[in-house]
C-alpha cells in the first residue's frame, strides 16, 4: 500500500454463501481498480487468522498499542 491509497474511496462488494449475501469494503481508485481488487482476492487471497480486536489510533499510543498486542499473543485464544 502506498500514501495514495490512504486516500482512495471505499467500495461496497458482496457475494453470496450459502442462502446469505455478505459484503465488506475494498479501497480502489475507481470501480475498474476495486473489480480488479477483488478478482485477486478469489485467485490470491488467503485467511490469515481470526480478528480478536481493534484498537482505534491515538497519537502517542504506539507502545500502548504494541503491548496489548504482544499480551494478546502471548496470553491470548489459541486457535487450532
Amino acid at each position: 500500500m502506498n500514501d495514495d491509497e490512504d486516500n482512495y474511496p471505499e467500495w461496497v462488494v458482496s457475494y453470496q454463501f450459502g442462502d446469505a449475501r455478505y459484503g465488506f469494503t475494498i479501497a480502489a481508485k475507481d470501480s475498474v481498480e476495486a473489480w480488479r481488487r477483488l478478482r485477486a482476492i478469489g485467485t490470491t487471497g488467503t485467511v490469515d487468522g481470526q480478528l480478536y480486536m481493534t484498537v482505534p489510533a491515538v497519537a502517542g499510543a504506539g507502545l500502548f498499542v504494541r503491548a496489548m498486542a504482544f499480551l494478546f499473543n502471548l496470553f491470548g485464544k489459541k486457535s487450532a
